[in-house]
């Protein structure tokens, strides 16, 4: 548990938020997606699939044509996909979303993080961000 978590207060008096964690082991990683936090959590749309499927390194989905889409085409969809996921569960909990060790992020998760921030102001979100002293954010 993380010094944070540790100095906690006790919880506000009003819903508490949700925590999305979990994983696609093996056992999910057979399914694809449908591993059950995944019908629990995204609002999965038919385009949405295969992008899902292709980040998580999963075979593309039965039944779903490829999408003819450039590389840069598909980095971008998909994170207008999370973004749009992690915004709508904003809207439903209060959503906490951590990024520790940012020092050593690639730029494709600080472009993210920065489309993710410029929604920030209009959403139910607390968000901490940690990295060491010299990291320089673009």
């Amino acid at each position: 548990m993380s010094r944070f978590e540790q100095c906690r207060r006790p919880p506000l008096p009003y819903p508490s938020p949700t925590r999305g964690e979990g994983t696609c082991g093996p056992q999910g990683r057979k399914k694809g997606l449908s591993c059950d936090w995944w019908q629990r959590a995204a609002p999965l749309q038919a385009d949405t699939i295969p992008l899902l499927a292709a980040l998580l390194s999963l075979p593309h989905p039965d039944g779903y044509p490829p999408l003819p889409l450039t590389p840069q085409k598909q980095k971008e969809r998909t994170q207008q996909t999370i973004l749009a996921w992690l915004l709508k569960e904003a809207e439903r909990y209060l959503l906490r979303f951590d990024v520790e060790d940012l020092h050593w992020a690639d730029p494709s998760l600080l472009e993210f993080l920065g489309l993710f921030i410029e929604q920030a102001p209009t959403a139910r979100l607390f968000m901490v961000l940690t990295f060491r002293p010299e990291f320089l954010p673009p």
